[in-house]
């Protein structure tokens, strides 16, 4: 299991991703796990907005790795756990749009259903900071000009957020066992 010592659920907030950064030197040995109900400043790749409306989860873990693996296949690893978790908890049909997208079919097209952000830095005592942000479109409302899907759009009925959190989590620490292995 993925070993968090501290755990913020938060209603609105800009970031989860910003505050993990600015939080990060006030527990400098903590991982950390910060949730928010929306966000109003949520971000993708290259700085791109993420619609963070309420009803999704959104989510950076704050990990402090005993090691750096290679960070190329962590995107990977945890768009595969991300993935995993949704096909055998909702029987979605997913896949990995590289470098950082989950898809499901929805209809005859695959659409986004979750998007990954993962961040590292290094601190002043040279302690590896490892931020991976996720969101995932699980009962929240779209806009219609987005090529994207929720959980609750597919299964016709509102879904568990907090199930669906504590199931990836399961499966990212798999996974994240893997990545920490891996040199």
């Amino acid at each position: 299991m993925l070993d968090i010592n501290k755990i913020l659920n938060l209603g609105e907030i800009a970031s989860t991703q910003t505050l993990a950064k600015e939080i990060a030197p006030i527990f400098p040995k903590e991982n950390i796990l910060i949730t928010a109900s929306s966000q109003t400043q949520g971000k993708g790749q290259y700085e791109r907005k993420w619609s963070s409306n309420i009803g999704g989860l959104y989510f950076t873990l704050l990990l402090r790795p005993k090691k750096m693996a290679d960070l190329s296949v962590l995107p990977y690893q945890t768009g595969k756990a991300l993935a995993k978790t949704l096909e055998i908890n909702y029987g979605l049909q997913t896949k990995i749009k590289l470098p950082n997208d989950v898809l499901t079919l929805y209809g005859k097209t695959y659409k986004k259903i979750a998007g990954i952000l993962i961040e590292s830095q290094s601190t002043e005592d040279n302690l590896n900071l490892l931020l991976i942000g996720v969101g995932i479109n699980v009962n929240n409302a779209l806009p219609e000009d987005l090529n994207a899907t929720s959980i609750k759009q597919i299964k016709k009925s509102a879904q568990n957020i907090d199930a669906l959190l504590e199931n990836f989590l399961k499966e990212f620490a798999e996974e994240y066992l893997l990545w920490q292995n891996s040199i």
